[in-house]
């Protein structure tokens, strides 16, 4: 079971990994529909961190906070794709 949850967890950096070079020839290709992009994105991410924390993150009924759950790991997910995308970018500039 661990090896396959380790298997999964390559297989979506692998996949993230692709989404992050996507990313970039948007990034070249249509500079401001990707400025436009992160500023959605960041004005997301501070409302996200400006968001009362409660223990149903976004939800009135009870249960497990799975939205909470989805949410940071999302923010985690969108953070680590910019900085691979910029990375990309100062390698390409040299």
């Amino acid at each position: 079971m661990k090896a396959m949850s380790e298997l999964l967890a390559a297989a979506g950096c692998v996949a993230l990994g692709v989404v992050a070079l996507l990313f970039y020839r948007l990034r070249c290709r249509w500079q401001f529909v990707y400025g436009l992009g992160e500023l959605v994105v960041g004005m997301a991410m501070i409302f996200l961190a400006l968001y009362p924390q409660t223990p149903n993150y976004l939800s009135d009924t009870w249960g497990p906070p799975l939205g909470g759950w989805l949410l940071s790991n999302g923010v985690a997910i969108i953070v680590g794709i910019y900085v691979m995308v910029s990375g990309l970018d100062n390698a390409a500039r040299g």
